[in-house]
């Protein structure tokens, strides 16, 4: 166990919930807008840490590779958001 809090089942709806690969350590929760499905909800900081550690980058280039490969991402309404925490 890594010392997180286990997240609940998020009832979706039948709507998918689209999660980032390899990143399951920086998901904080779910979070939805009036009308709207649910979405995950990723901390920053914690994305650029796992970065750091995975691929053994230093904090300049987990930077770099989150904006270049991460923030920008755009997969329809469903995406994921990103805390900003940093």
């Amino acid at each position: 166990m890594d010392g997180r809090k286990e997240l609940p089942e998020v009832p979706h709806d039948g709507h998918e919930i689209i999660l980032l690969d390899g990143l399951g350590q920086a998901l904080v929760g779910y979070g939805r807008q009036y009308t709207r499905p649910p979405i995950a909800v990723y901390s920053e900081s914690a994305i650029i840490e796992l970065i750091m550690s995975q691929d053994g980058l230093c904090v300049e280039d987990a930077i770099e590779h989150f904006d270049f490969n991460i923030r920008g991402l755009w997969v329809g309404e469903q995406t994921p958001l990103i805390l900003e925490d940093t």
